[in-house]
């Protein structure tokens, strides 16, 4: 049966009868956040104390946390760059199905090269394809068995985090030209081990494979489109709560709920500036130490009257070297400006096409699999009789 568009008529009037009321508590709520900003700006050791003690008492704790630069200060975008390459991994996947004919994973991750202040060095697209399949992993493919795991799509999630980050670290290895190196989305994995303690191997190998990248000295960064996080929000409602209160954080004290952390920096950052650097407190971020640890800054990628936020997470090697920080600003700005109006990183793009997985793609994937266990005396099953009626009723098979 189609949707029953009445219903939803109706539940889209009752939105619409309360959004008033709710954007004047918004706008009251960011106008509170904007003056903590401001009156906190320049007391970020007072803050981190603040953090730090209040962590203590909740494991849990999600927020940021200032590093030692004035929270409200901007930086212009730099006059120049050195010739510089710019790498961009992005990854799409098949996730098991053990609805059809033969249960496997896909992971084909994509990668687009090109090339600023260097006119004779022509783009280039590069694709790596990885079957998921129990019990014939090739040499190269790190093993169920071995991590005791079973082909699920938990597994192939984090083997797609770790493909675009080991590509990243291949393609950057080959390079003689400073390089930023870019993946779409944070750089933090919220997977937690401890959740899936199987799968802590290969989280292992993800922070390692960062690691080699601060080895080759690349401005590497995940860039995160619209974000709608709250990072610094949260930072800002501890500093409202009582001492009473402290260990009773996490019990939905949001005094500044649905407040974003764009919400404050739209008020702020002109077109081309960046706002100064914040670290991640969370227990997935506290995973990334030393030369890994997570920091993030927002920058602005639009045009005067037309702003566009993006949240940058970057490893504390990156943040902590002027020349690769002013190198990812820069770069940044300059491939925003190749998409016009709607800014987005070009090569982040460009590696999204090379990546994508496409619904005929997925079936001849599968058709080649039975035909090839089938020639050497594999019982392979038909479809489940779910699926058949799915395909049948025409609903197309979802996969990532």
């Amino acid at each position: 049966m189609p949707v029953n568009y009445l219903q939803i008529f109706n539940q889209i009037g009752n939105v619409g009868n309360n959004l008033k009321q709710h954007e004047l508590v918004l706008r009251e709520r960011r106008q509170q956040a904007y003056d903590l900003l401001k009156s906190y700006d320049l007391s970020p050791n007072l803050i981190n104390e603040r953090v730090n003690q209040i962590a203590s008492l909740n494991k849990n704790l999600r927020c940021a946390f200032p590093m030692q630069e004035s929270l409200m200060r901007v930086f212009d975008s730099p006059s120049s760059a050195p010739p510089h390459i710019i790498l961009a991994a992005d990854g799409s996947q098949i996730n098991p199905n053990f609805h059809d004919p033969v249960a496997y994973g896909v992971i084909n991750s994509g990668a687009f090269r090109m090339a600023s202040g260097l006119p004779s060095e022509l783009p280039l697209e590069e694709v790596s394809s990885q079957l998921l399949l129990e019990g014939f992993q090739d040499e190269n493919t790190p093993s169920f068995e071995e991590n005791n795991v079973s082909l699920n799509e938990e597994f192939v999630a984090l083997m797609r985090d770790l493909r675009e980050r080991d590509f990243l670290v291949e393609l950057s290895s080959r390079e003689k030209f400073p390089v930023v190196a870019l993946t779409d989305g944070p750089l933090e994995l919220f997977r937690d081990p401890k959740a899936h303690p199987d799968l802590s191997s290969l989280f292992d190998k993800y922070l390692l494979a960062l690691q080699k990248s601060s080895g080759l000295h690349t401005a590497t960064a995940g860039y995160v489109d619209r974000p709608r996080s709250d990072l610094i929000i949260r930072m800002l409602e501890l500093m409202t709560l009582s001492e009473d209160q402290f260990a009773q954080v996490l019990k939905n004290n949001r005094p500044l709920k649905f407040v974003t952390d764009t919400d404050l920096f739209r008020l702020i950052l002109q077109p081309g500036q960046r706002s100064s650097l914040y670290g991640i407190l969370s227990p997935s971020a506290n995973k990334f130490t030393g030369q890994l640890a997570l920091r993030f800054f927002y920058i602005n990628v639009g045009l005067p009257g037309e702003p566009s936020l993006a949240r940058v997470e970057i490893p504390e090697w990156v943040a902590g070297a002027p020349d690769l920080l002013d190198l990812l600003h820069y770069s940044l700005l300059e491939q925003c400006r190749l998409l016009g109006s709607r800014p987005f990183p070009y090569a982040l793009h460009r590696a999204h096409e090379v990546a994508v997985v496409r619904f005929e793609e997925k079936d001849e994937i599968t058709r080649m699999i039975v035909k090839e266990l089938s020639s050497h005396g594999q019982p392979v099953h038909q479809s489940s009789n779910k699926q058949i009626h799915k395909e049948h009723s025409g609903i197309k098979k979802r996969f990532k």
